[in-house]
């Protein structure tokens, strides 16, 4: 029985994910199964996410000092609303400010929710929200870059969260050493597309954090 919370717009995206998990299946769990053997780890790929499923919990990290365009800090807000809102609605972020329609972010959701989001009629405050799973149990939360606070969701929320393995590339275009090589210069050419991200330095060492992972669990690749 479907949740009788969720709006129309986030159930056609739940069955769109649902649909496409189960497409690709027996792909991913064989991507899980290179990187466990890759670690040494000896446990079935099914029994991972299993775990996950059941123990997992999921932390959205914010910054309670933050001003919103009301003049409220991001604390003030919630204990007033109970709400956490998407950048879609307050227009603040510690990440890229695209959340606007033909913007990055817009178009992210476009393409792994469907175009759910963008119907006539749909708001904003029906958007996703952004959090990361915190296996380790981290004090901070599982994404302190984004803030030094974090919300520590309910276990039942993990059955209408949509995960992802690391950022989002383009569209159709798996991660390979050529996109992280022209993704490293640009950080250099054009500073002004990744200033959100913080030091030109920390992220050009995240890229080649991705590089060296890319070397040890990748596999052979044409571009």
């Amino acid at each position: 029985m479907s949740d009788p919370t969720l709006t129309a717009a986030q159930r056609a995206t739940l069955r769109h994910v649902r649909t496409v998990a189960l497409r690709d299946r027996a792909a991913a769990l064989a991507v899980v199964g290179r990187a466990l053997a890759g670690t040494g780890v000896r446990l079935e790929p099914e029994r991972l996410v299993g775990a996950i499923g059941r123990q997992g919990r999921v932390t959205l990290n914010f910054h309670p000092d933050r001003l919103r365009a009301d003049g409220r800090t991001v604390a003030e807000a919630l204990a007033t609303e109970g709400v956490y809102r998407s950048q879609f609605e307050t227009r603040i972020s510690n990440g890229g400010l695209t959340a606007y329609p033909g913007g990055d972010r817009d178009r992210w959701e476009e393409r792994l929710f469907g175009g759910a989001y963008q119907r006539p009629g749909v708001g904003p405050a029906q958007r996703p929200k952004y959090g990361g799973l915190n296996l380790l149990d981290h004090p901070d939360g599982a994404c302190p870059r984004f803030g030094s606070c974090h919300l520590r969701l309910r276990p039942e929320v993990l059955t209408r969260t949509t995960f992802c393995f690391g950022e989002f590339a383009r569209s159709g275009e798996p991660l390979h050493a050529a996109l992280i090589g022209r993704a490293a210069a640009s950080v250099v050419t054009e500073p002004g597309r990744w200033a959100d991200r913080g030091p030109a330095a920390d992220t050009l060492q995240q890229l080649k954090q991705l590089w060296h992972v890319l070397v040890r669990f990748g596999v052979p690749y044409e571009v």
